[in-house]
């Protein structure tokens, strides 16, 4: 059981729309397409998404459950930003029951309640990609696929902050939600002979997933995989990212906020370099 920390305001939950945009896909058919927008301010990616950004930034929509056969389909909350240096993802998730094992560095993060950002950086080559998993703990393992090479690797500079409203591993009671915000590093992408950083107007191959713990073990997605069994490797299914040059509107009031302080959420900061991972 994970010790309770200090009460932090979320302002934003479960809330937003799908932008969808008109692009020429390379594959079959369309897929999701998000628009992520410049951060107006700083983002501290410490699992406590209180910047102003953040809830002016719409959700990428609901995610799906392709290979659904019983249990709760909980929902899954999920934004984008960016700046120079770093893509900055937002998850919250639903969650009655909240569960890890897993604290070792590019361990079965995905036995666990797990969310998971894979990234195809470069236009020529929508196959090469990499993926950025990290369980409810904020324990990440990530992968690098290239040109038939695959293999995991120790990324400089990745930020990982976690929250949670409940208690980990304990099934007796309830829990609400719990959070993961990541600062994935442009420069860890350089290895896909890509554009880094990438420019406004830039279109990269990306999917947002999610994996159930040990009680009830989903599968969900953003774009969903084409195939009959689980599989989140499959970047001819990804969707598309749009990097906008404007930045997240000050005036923007389209999503609904909540004012209320939640209670009881133990939140943690990482910084995933390793020689500062506790």
């Amino acid at each position: 059981m994970i010790g309770r920390g200090r009460k932090v305001f979320l302002p934003i939950l479960f809330a937003g729309t799908i932008l969808a945009c008109s692009l020429p896909q390379p594959f079959e058919e369309a897929r999701p397409t998000y628009l992520a927008k410049k951060a107006g301010g700083r983002i501290y990616a410490d699992g406590n998404p209180s910047e102003l950004d953040w809830s002016r930034t719409p959700s990428a929509g609901l995610f799906v459950f392709p290979w659904y056969e019983k249990g709760e389909k909980e929902q899954t909350d999920v934004r984008v930003v960016w700046d120079e240096d770093f893509l900055y993802v937002l998850f919250i998730c639903q969650d009655a029951n909240i569960s890890a094992s897993h604290f070792e560095r590019n361990s079965s993060v995905s036995d666990d309640d797990c969310v998971e950002v894979f990234i195809s950086p470069n236009p020529a080559h929508p196959l090469w990609y990499a993926n950025f998993e990290v369980n409810c703990l904020g324990t990440w393992k990530v992968g690098f696929h290239k040109s038939g090479i695959n293999r995991y690797v120790e990324p400089d500079r990745l930020l990982v902050g976690r929250s949670h409203q409940g208690t980990v591993n304990d099934e007796i009671d309830r829990d609400s939600f719990w959070v993961i915000e990541m600062a994935i590093p442009f420069d860890h992408l350089k290895a896909y002979d890509g554009l880094i950083p990438p420019r406004p107007g830039d279109v990269w191959g990306i999917n947002f997933n999610r994996c159930g713990g040990a009680v009830n073990h989903q599968y969900s997605q953003w774009a969903a995989s084409r195939t009959d069994k689980p599989n989140f490797h499959r970047p001819q299914d990804f969707g598309r990212l749009i990097f906008s040059g404007e930045a997240v509107a000050a005036h923007l009031a389209l999503f609904r906020m909540t004012s209320n302080k939640f209670n009881g959420m133990s939140h943690t900061y990482q910084s995933c370099r390793p020689a500062d991972y506790r």
